[in-house]
């Protein structure tokens, strides 16, 4: 049974305790960022009605679905909409047209083309009936007033969580819980720049991983085709360019499968989720991190130079920055290439 539908039926799951004690819980409803939850102990008695324990964060409850993703065989779709793709997905799903900006933010910013309204609507489409059903837990994070009626329509199954900082590792270590050389993909536009980080003898030491580390495979992917410049090398090969963001997506998936990947962290773009998705239904735990992918390996970013822990992450020497052939000549259309350095 998925952790998806042990927190949605109601049953038994387990739950750490301030005294490092582990308890049997019965998960009653979400509230104000924390769980509320009925908590049963058979060697103290059994505490009357609903009691919030602050403690009980959110990132804790994703590890430990990550783990019983792992322990059981089974697949996990982890992951948030984008901001440019919730606006998309918000006006899908009021029967809006989509206006020029927004048709640009999303082929310039969130990467899917070509850039005209039929591929927005093929694309909400495929999100609303492929893809949010699917979803396991999502981050809502940005703007609630769009990304919550979305995900309440069409990913109600979904736990809702409301900072991003429960995807990140160094808050909450699920990347622990993958066991050593379990195969994990990276699904990513940085596949050379995060290999050379994999080649060196230690990986970067802000995020937890197991000793030895899981078996790292990388899966290239490009950028938006709308940073391209004439003359130079496309990102994305050339048949895929031809066959649309559903062929990139479809790439990514039979690439990260071909592998014999147990688990893939995926940052591309508004093809994240399409891809997280497909995985999850062939068995594997699928997290879309979003940029924050390339931190994980070391990888600098203009976005985080202020940032009070990971600017500072970023001045250690074992961090580099994305090599020349995966920085797109138009970068800067993206938020002043927040991605590259």
């Amino acid at each position: 049974m998925s952790m998806r539908n042990l927190l949605g039926h109601g049953n038994t799951v387990s739950m750490h305790q301030k005294e490092m004690k582990w308890l049997p819980c019965l998960y009653v409803r979400k509230k104000g960022g924390v769980f509320k939850c009925r908590v049963h102990d058979d060697s103290q008695g059994t505490f009357q009605g609903n009691q919030l324990f602050p403690h009980l964060t959110q990132t804790m409850w994703l590890t430990e679905a990550i783990c019983k993703a792992l322990e059981e065989g089974e697949g996990l779709a982890v992951g948030k909409l984008g901001t440019c793709e919730a606006e998309c997905l918000f006006t899908a799903l009021h029967g809006h047209p989509w206006n020029g900006p927004l048709r640009t933010q999303m082929t310039v910013n969130a990467g899917l083309w070509p850039p005209t309204n039929p591929t927005l609507a093929a694309w909400s489409t495929h999100m609303r009936r492929e893809v949010l059903p699917y979803m396991d837990h999502v981050v809502q994070w940005y703007n609630a007033a769009h990304e919550v009626p979305v995900l309440e329509t069409w990913a109600p199954q979904a736990v809702q969580h409301t900072t991003l900082d429960d995807l990140d590792p160094w808050n909450g270590p699920w990347t622990a819980a993958i066991p050593s050389n379990t195969p994990v993909a990276i699904v990513t536009p940085f596949a050379t720049s995060i290999a050379a980080q994999l080649a060196q003898p230690t990986l970067p030491t802000h995020v937890p991983w197991s000793s030895p580390p899981p078996r790292f495979f990388t899966v290239r992917t490009g950028c938006s085709p709308a940073l391209d410049v004439e003359g130079a090398a496309p990102m994305w090969p050339a048949a895929i360019l031809v066959g649309g963001w559903k062929a990139a997506v479809d790439h990514c998936v039979a690439a990260t499968l071909a592998g014999g990947a147990r688990v893939a962290i995926v940052g591309c773009g508004a093809l994240s989720l399409p891809i997280v998705a497909a995985l999850k239904r062939a068995g594997v735990v699928a997290i879309h991190l979003g940029g924050t992918h390339q931190l994980l390996f070391g990888i600098r970013g203009r976005r985080w130079n202020g940032h009070p822990h990971i600017g500072e992450w970023m001045r250690e020497s074992c961090w580099r920055d994305p090599v020349p052939e995966e920085t797109p000549a138009l970068a800067r259309k993206v938020e002043g290439a927040c991605y590259w350095h």
